[in-house]
């Protein structure tokens, strides 16, 4: 039984055709690389009264996103993939400019730019340019 339903899910995925975010996200994963990651949705609070700032808060939820850091550029996209600040993200969840995520090894980015990808009028991914946050504590 367990051949039949392999075989079938083989089919299935050789006739359709498949989003370039799920091939990225399969060839990640069968490098054992981690694609879970957190995150902070930015809302704004109430305006403080001295300085006219908005009070800031995070929103989390899990999402999946390949991050590959600048260090690795050549090494896990190959060429083509041009990363502006110290990452670039892929997803397929909606993002917005101001959020920031934490991947798998515990590093948090603020999301500096949102790019969306399509083929046709079908969205098929959002690449993100990433900004490593530093921790002053």
């Amino acid at each position: 039984m367990r051949t039949i339903i392999h075989s079938c899910m083989c089919w299935w995925d050789r006739t359709l055709p498949q989003s370039l975010f799920s091939r990225l996200y399969r060839a990640w994963i069968r490098k054992n690389l981690s694609v879970a990651a957190t995150l902070h949705t930015l809302s704004l609070g109430a305006a403080d009264a001295v300085t006219g700032w908005y009070a800031k808060s995070f929103a989390d939820t899990t999402i999946n996103v390949v991050v590959v850091p600048k260090s690795q550029q050549s090494t896990l996209t190959g060429t083509g993939v041009y990363i502006r600040y110290d990452a670039v993200g892929f997803t397929d969840s909606a993002v917005v400019e101001g959020d920031e995520i934490t991947d798998a090894q515990s590093i948090r980015y603020l999301i500096e730019s949102v790019v969306p990808n399509g083929r046709g009028s079908k969205l098929d991914f959002y690449t993100l340019q990433l900004i490593k946050k530093v921790s002053l504590e």
